[in-house]
């Protein structure tokens, strides 16, 4: 304070992007910078995308096998859930 907000609340929020900044980086400490804080805004961005998708159904469930090629068996099956995203 004052550098990096100028009132109590953005202090903190901002304090806690760099907080979760350092933990994810497995660093001591990071210092607040706009560019991180840009990276959580696109985070929560596309987890409310996400969340969107899912009661729209936009996901599509694929199964793939997995065949031996000795014997050409199928010996397991992979399912894949992809997400087609505008």
């Amino acid at each position: 304070f004052p550098d990096n907000a100028n009132d109590a609340e953005s202090l903190l929020s901002r304090a806690e992007v760099a907080m979760y900044t350092a933990k994810r980086a497995n660093s001591g400490a990071v210092t607040y910078v706009p560019a991180i804080d840009k990276s959580s805004q696109q985070s929560l961005s596309l987890l409310s995308e996400l969340r969107t998708a899912l009661e729209q159904q936009h996901f599509h469930l694929y199964v793939q096998p997995k065949v031996a090629l000795d014997t050409g068996k199928v010996i397991a099956v992979e399912a894949l859930i992809r997400w087609i995203h505008p």
